[in-house]
């Protein structure tokens, strides 16, 4: 929306909305296309997490690797915490985001790191959409192991493939919320 004294109020084309914006975000994933919304972010992420993944296989230094250790630990922990604990879940998405928050930093470049931050937050308001807790110990986990693996033994093709795989779990997962939300008759 832009406002201009004495000439009132007009909503901008959706293309100049800027969808980093918290209030943008709530009214575009409560309406009728919040998959494709969070489809854009998916996209964004992929493009620069699998190479940033890549990167923190050549880069990381001990701390970074530590840190890495330590979050995929934290994971680990919830995951099991939330088997018991509805409240635990949350706990859980703050770890899984820690996760790739760390392989970012191991990457050593500080634009990168800014540039995924936005879309981290955007998608954090979404997990719970896309959250599989049934798969979590037979997918999500062991994707997470692998990426960590492959940064720890330096290998940036391993890390870059592990990060993609793991990515488009997360964006298959993206298509079976859109589907549920289309219901039976758009099968």
């Amino acid at each position: 929306m832009s406002v201009r004294h004495g000439s009132g109020a007009r909503v901008r084309p959706e293309h100049e909305w800027d969808r980093f914006d918290s209030d943008v975000l709530a009214a575009l994933l409560g309406g009728p296309r919040a998959p494709a919304v969070i489809a854009e972010y998916l996209e964004c992420r992929r493009i620069l997490e699998v190479e940033a993944a890549a990167l923190a296989a050549e880069r990381a230094g001990e701390e970074e690797l530590e840190e890495l250790s330590e979050t995929f630990s934290r994971m680990k922990l919830t995951a099991d915490g939330a088997r018991d604990n509805p409240a635990g879940e949350a706990l859980y998405r703050e770890a899984d985001v820690a996760f790739h928050r760390a392989v970012v930093r191991a990457a050593r470049n500080p634009v990168l790191g800014r540039m995924t931050e936005p879309i981290h937050r955007a998608l954090s308001e979404t997990f719970a959409t896309l959250a599989r807790p049934q798969l979590r110990f037979e997918r999500g986990l062991p994707e997470h192991e692998r990426i960590l693996a492959a940064v720890q033994a330096g290998d940036p093709k391993r890390a870059r493939e592990a990060m993609r795989a793991h990515l488009v779990t997360v964006e298959r997962y993206l298509r079976e919320y859109g589907e549920q939300l289309a219901g039976p008759e758009a099968a």
